[in-house]
């Protein structure tokens, strides 16, 4: 009998301890994808500034867009409104800008950049 205990003891150590390996070892599976279809929409006419829009991202809780002035230098966040939970923003100023998903778990890559000429 104490054989048998013995050897529920070690097998039940060893499978917390192989949960405990998966689960602190898939935390960074758990941050959302990039958002994908990014893209610039105009209202009809011009009536209103365009808005930079994407799909939202699967388990994200917000959104930081980055912006960047040329194809040569880095994205930065662009941060005039900050962290935003819509899968809309307001542009004005010509770049490059781009936009990645957040959760409690991490943040997303960079999603594909895409490039607005001004209004």
């Amino acid at each position: 009998m104490k054989k048998v205990v013995a050897v529920l003891l070690i097998a039940s150590s060893l499978l917390l301890a192989s949960c405990d390996l998966i689960l602190f070892s898939s935390m960074a599976d758990l941050a959302p994808e990039a958002p994908g279809n990014v893209r610039i929409v105009e209202a009809p006419l011009m009536a209103e500034p365009p808005k930079l829009a994407w799909n939202p991202s699967e388990n994200a809780s917000s959104y930081i867009v980055y912006y960047k002035l040329d194809n040569g230098s880095d994205h930065t966040p662009w941060t005039p409104e900050g962290e935003t939970a819509i899968t809309e923003w307001n542009m004005l100023g010509s770049g490059f800008y781009a936009v990645v998903a957040i959760n409690g778990f991490g943040a997303s890559p960079l999603s594909a950049s895409v490039e607005y000429g001004g209004w």
